[in-house]
């Protein structure tokens, strides 16, 4: 359903991006359970790749109703789930929409700690909001 977004670039993507693990960024778990899916993971699905649920979003915390400065401390409500191994692999972090940046900046910095071999991120669209990491 959602690969209607992506399905001009799925041959190029898929290409790009073969031999990744897809580590979507979490949304607010009680979100996805009354949508019955998480977007970010179906928007993604397509690509074929290994998907690896591997952060939490520990609070309903919507980075759109907040400010600049604090969107910068989404970091204080994420974190790694245990028991992940993602030791030397390459990862591409998919998100839907990248604003400020602090969430994928978060991402990037949980996930550094497991010394993956690479980590690239792709998202759907960029909002108007200019000041990136």
């Amino acid at each position: 359903m959602f690969d209607t977004f992506l399905r001009p670039y799925s041959k190029e993507l898929k290409m790009i991006y073969r031999g990744y693990v897809i580590v979507p960024i979490p949304s607010y778990h009680e979100h996805d359970i009354e949508r019955g899916f998480n977007h970010v993971q179906s928007m993604f699905n397509f690509l074929g790749l290994e998907m690896m649920d591997a952060l939490i979003k520990t609070m309903d915390i919507k980075q759109a109703d907040q400010q600049k400065e604090k969107r910068k401390e989404i970091y204080k409500y994420m974190k790694v789930k245990e028991n992940i191994d993602l030791e030397h692999k390459k990862i591409l972090i998919v998100d839907d929409v990248l604003t400020t940046g602090s969430t994928i900046k978060a991402a990037i910095d949980l996930l550094r700690q497991f010394n993956p071999k690479d980590i690239k991120v792709l998202v759907m669209s960029k909002g108007k909001e200019r000041s990136y990491m």
